[in-house]
């Protein structure tokens, strides 16, 4: 089962994102990365999972939970950034 990592970025926020143990400081942790960025440019560099706590998004995260679509991204941007935090990192 995927665990889930804490990511912190040069704006010093912090992401919780899931990834596979052999998957750290991969390829696939950096795809899982790249869709929250996207995810904050149609946000302008908002935080990410806004309103949760991170013990919230560490629970959510494994069991499902994705970053709604963020307003102004097309139908084809979010099955990107769908298709980034895919739980199986070879889906990625």
């Amino acid at each position: 089962m995927p665990s889930t990592v804490r990511v912190t970025s040069s704006s010093k926020a912090l992401w919780t994102v899931l990834a596979d143990p052999p998957a750290f400081h991969t390829t696939r942790l950096c795809t899982v990365v790249q869709g929250i960025v996207l995810f904050e440019c149609f946000r302008d560099g908002a935080q990410p999972y806004k309103g949760m706590k991170n013990a919230e998004v560490m629970r959510e995260v494994p069991k499902g939970y994705r970053l709604p679509a963020p307003p102004g991204a097309t139908e084809a941007v979010y099955a990107i950034m769908q298709r980034c935090w895919a739980e199986d990192a070879k889906q990625r």
